[in-house]
């Protein structure tokens, strides 16, 4: 089937339908990874890249190998420049619609290039996504979805085109009955001030009964969490009233607007004036208590982080992956509660596997993967990436029909190889985890410093409560070090005393805060964008 037929038909079906259609799909991956190549090399022939790399000319995925590097983001710096000045038909054709901005681990900005059509495979993937959640949970439909994101346009380019942050993107061009859902109104996510807008976000959701919290870092309701508690009082007064602080400065427009927006409602006031009057903490397991689902990144060190904010929700909500992606695109669908693996997106985007232990660029296509394998993964996508090296290590764990459910372990750079281990972060992340639920001891953070002489870890870990004596320590170090000899590469090392006995370093409390503060001023980044790695090796972790 060709291509425009298949994107037509997800597009035009209902959300239950979509996913019907899609297993279909899944039955016979390669074709229609095919059709997807097929359809990109078509599309872009006449570019400038298409003509360089003879894009008409290539008939098959071994032409295509032959034809098209391997590649990375200093390859496409200088042709992001140019279109950002109004330069066409560069890396595909035409000209961008947009520009995601965001930045790479050096901090440098990043301008990626998105399309039409390529905004169209994501907000198919999303389309897919909220088939899973709204299934499993249909309740949340009877209260707000309160979406986590950032801020939707951040400027225009010097010859006008707007860029943004992915999430805010998103949310920009989601479906107007999924925008009526929302917990506040859009326009706040165009408020410069980051502060500001926070206050904004949750002056309006206070107001309502969140079912649903959406959006990649759950660590971020920690903040917007302690700024409500802060402000409670101001807040339950405007709530009362139907005001908006006079004190926020914001545009008079917008301002306006919002304003329009409110009306007095003493009987939420009330309540939410009761949870402070009983004493209790004013958080949102009480102010929202029939939210029933938090859909976020579950994997890798990010997922990490959700054991650390759990306290704010109500016992039995569900945890429900946010799905695998990233600026450049979005990877795969979640389809079983509480699992962080998602079936791969095959109509958003073409993909390539390349061995973690493999010792050259061979890669292989989707249908030749294999389960529980470790995997660098490329992508070639509709916005002018080719053959682009996400620098991300994923893990296949299952299969929907003939289609492999993938999962984020790592970025490359985040794997332990100090005896030939390839420990990974995400493993690490797990280990500790399990470390907090047989000790009762809170691992609030953790990670792992590389030391060749002789051949150890060294794990830092912050304690959510940091009372606990010399006798935790050893025990949490022993248990650690159990837990990761569960990964045959590390047990083996172990075993054969190519790595000796790990150390332990109790950091002093807000340790983890002060990392995500220094990623946040090296890079520009939001918290809710950050992923901390894990594994660093000893002379980078001493700078």
């Amino acid at each position: 089937m060709k291509f425009d037929q298949i994107i037509e038909k997800l597009q035009n079906k209902n959300v239950h339908d979509s996913w019907i259609y899609y297993k279909e799909l899944c039955k016979s991956p390669q074709s229609i990874q095919m059709s997807v190549l097929n359809s990109i090399l078509k599309e872009n022939s006449i570019s400038e890249f298409g003509k360089k790399h003879n894009f008409s000319n290539i008939k098959n995925i071994h032409d295509f190998k032959n034809e098209v590097p391997l590649s990375t983001w200093a390859d496409y710096e200088k042709a992001s420049v140019a279109m950002q000045k109004g330069a066409e038909n560069i890396l595909f054709t035409g000209k961008p619609d947009c520009f995601i901005m965001t930045s790479g681990t050096s901090g440098k900005q990043k301008f990626i290039p998105e399309t039409a059509l390529g905004k169209k495979t994501k907000a198919i993937t999303d389309k897919l996504r909220r088939n899973f959640t709204l299934n499993s949970h249909p309740e949340i439909l009877k209260g707000r979805i309160f979406p986590l994101v950032n801020r939707s346009d951040l400027g225009l380019t010097e010859n006008g085109i707007p860029f943004g942050t992915a999430s805010g993107l998103t949310m920009k061009n989601a479906p107007e009955s999924l925008l009526k859902t929302c917990a506040y109104p859009p326009e706040i996510l165009n408020v410069r001030n980051d502060k500001t807008m926070d206050y904004l976000l949750m002056r309006f959701a206070l107001n309502h009964d969140v079912r649903l919290i959406v959006g990649n870092n759950i660590a971020r309701m920690g903040n917007l969490s302690a700024l409500v508690e802060k402000h409670a009082e101001e807040l339950i007064s405007e709530i009362n009233s139907g005001s908006l602080n006079k004190e926020i400065e914001i545009d008079s427009e917008l301002r306006e607007k919002l304003e329009a927006q409110l009306f007095p409602d003493p009987k939420r006031a009330a309540f939410l004036q009761k949870i402070i009057d009983s004493k209790k903490m004013f958080i949102p397991k009480n102010y929202w208590p029939a939210l029933k689902v938090i859909c976020c990144w579950l994997s890798g060190s990010v997922g990490s982080s959700v054991s650390n904010v759990k306290y704010l929700f109500p016992d039995d909500v569900k945890y429900l992956d946010y799905g695998y992606g990233a600026s450049e695109g979005k990877f795969n669908i979640p389809c079983i509660p509480g699992k962080s693996y998602g079936t791969l997106a095959i109509h958003a985007c073409f993909y390539e596997f390349i061995p973690v232990d493999c010792n050259n660029d061979s890669s292989l296509m989707v249908h030749e993967i294999e389960e529980g394998k470790l995997y660098k993964l490329l992508i070639t996508n509709f916005a002018g990436l080719y053959r682009y090296d996400m620098k991300d290590i994923v893990r296949v764990e299952s299969f929907t029909e003939n289609t492999p459910n993938i999962v984020f372990v790592s970025k490359c750079g985040d794997i332990g190889n100090i005896a030939g281990e390839k420990l990974s972060g995400s493993t690490i992340c797990n280990a500790a985890e399990k470390v907090s639920e047989e000790t009762g001891i809170n691992i609030k953070h953790i990670c792992a410093i590389t030391v060749t002489t002789p051949p150890h870890y060294i794990f830092c870990i912050e304690l959510q409560n940091s009372n606990n004596d010399l006798k935790s320590k050893d025990e949490i170090k022993n248990l650690l070090d159990i837990e990761l000899q569960k990964d045959i590469g590390y047990a083996n090392r172990r075993r054969d005393n190519l790595l000796t006995e790990p150390e332990l370093k109790i950091m002093p409390a807000g340790w983890l805060d002060s990392l995500y503060e220094e990623k946040v001023k090296t890079t520009g980044n939001s918290i809710a964008q950050i992923k901390l790695p894990i594994i660093y090796k000893e002379a980078a972790w001493q700078k």
